[in-house]
């Protein structure tokens, strides 16, 4: 009876075990997009859906302005992502590197520790990862309209779709280890 219950406890913990890793590399066969950004911040001052410098009021400059003269101008946004898992059962990421990538140009990296669940059928799942940055150290040298050009970029006026991408690491969680995707995945805006 002793050896029965130990199969018996052995084999749910193996199926079980086997459930989480197939979850974990059908993941390896998702689909992700960049969807947007969204709530773009410098120095506090909300700047998304402006599409020139002259849409941003002079106060807000010239609290801008103050920010760039004490050597410090934060910037705040969401980067958004969408997943699409092609599979019949979820996919677990259990985190993943990200770069973002502007006009060719590599602005930001990150790391998102949290866990996601992407469930399966085509089904699409909303990623957030909320960036802060510093445009001064961003664009060094430059002054008041190269660096809100470069925040206003980022937001989304005077870059094309395509000019926008994100490379991302995955990590899979198998058994409790992470393992992470050999090279970076480059994400457009489409699937």
């Amino acid at each position: 009876m002793k050896t029965l219950k130990i199969v018996f406890f052995s084999s749910l913990l193996l199926l079980t075990s086997c459930d989480k890793i197939a979850e974990a590399f059908s993941a390896l066969n998702c689909q992700f997009r960049v969807k947007n950004v969204s709530d773009t911040k410098v120095s506090s001052i909300n700047i998304q859906g402006a599409n020139s410098l002259s849409e941003i009021s002079a106060f807000n400059l010239l609290l801008i302005g103050s920010d760039l003269t004490a050597g410090k101008v934060p910037l705040k946004f969401n980067l958004n992502l969408e997943a699409k898992n092609p599979n019949e059962k979820k996919a677990s990421l259990a985190a993943f590197d990200w770069i973002l990538v502007v006009n060719d140009q590599e602005l930001f990296s990150g790391k998102m520790t949290d866990a996601v669940d992407l469930a399966g059928g085509d089904a699409v799942t909303g990623i957030s990862l909320p960036v802060e940055a510093d445009l001064f150290k961003l664009v060094p040298g430059g002054g008041l309209e190269d660096i809100l050009n470069v925040a206003l970029a980022i937001s989304g006026y005077n870059t094309k779709p395509g000019n926008v991408k994100v490379k991302i690491k995955p990590s899979l969680s198998v058994a409790g280890v992470s393992i992470p995707y050999n090279d970076y995945i480059t994400v457009g805006v489409s699937f």
